[in-house]
C-alpha cells in the first residue's frame, strides 16, 4: 500500500485500520489459516449443514491414539465413537481404518490427506465411503458381472 510514498490521508487511514486490525487474535488466526491454507473449505458431496466437512481434521484424542497418529498409514479414518458403523467400515477395510469407539467426538471419515469428507449424517456414510474409496468388493463384482 502506497508503494509511491504518497502519504495519501485515506491510505494512511486503510494501513492504520489493517494495522490495529492484525492486533486482535480472530484476525491472527484468520490471517493465519488463509496464508497457510488451513483455511481453504474443499467443497464434498453431502457437506450441508456440517461445519467440520471440507476441513482438515481436527486431531483427536481418541483413548490410545490420537487422529493425526493414525493418518500415518495413508488410508482413511473412520472415527466411530458410538461403535455404530462396524459393518459399513469392515467392507472397506484394505482402504479405511475405524477407530475411536468411546472417544468424545464427532463420528466424522477423514481422507488420507486429513480432510473431512463426511460427518454425522449415518444415512450418507455409505455414500461417502463409495465415493472417497470406491465400491466394495462385491459392488465391484455386481457392477462388472
Amino acid at each position: 500500500m502506497d508503494q509511491e510514498g504518497t502519504r495519501d490521508p485515506g491510505l494512511v487511514a486503510a494501513q492504520e485500520l489493517f494495522a490495529a486490525l492484525t492486533q486482535l487474535r480472530d484476525v491472527q488466526h484468520h490471517l493465519d489459516d488463509m496464508l497457510s491454507g488451513m483455511g481453504i473449505r474443499y467443497p464434498m458431496p453431502g457437506a450441508e449443514g456440517r461445519p467440520l466437512v471440507g476441513l482438515p481434521a481436527p486431531d483427536l484424542d481418541l483413548g490410545p491414539v490420537r487422529s493425526h497418529e493414525l493418518l500415518r498409514r495413508g488410508r482413511g479414518v473412520l472415527i466411530d465413537p458410538a461403535d455404530r458403523f462396524a459393518e459399513i467400515a469392515a467392507r472397506r477395510q484394505d482402504r479405511v481404518d475405524r477407530a475411536g469407539r468411546g472417544a468424545d467426538a464427532e463420528p466424522m471419515l477423514i481422507r488420507p490427506d486429513g480432510y473431512v469428507c463426511w460427518a454425522g449424517d449415518p444415512d450418507r456414510l455409505e455414500p461417502a465411503l463409495s465415493h472417497w474409496f470406491g465400491d466394495t468388493p462385491a459392488a465391484r463384482s455386481v457392477t462388472a458381472g
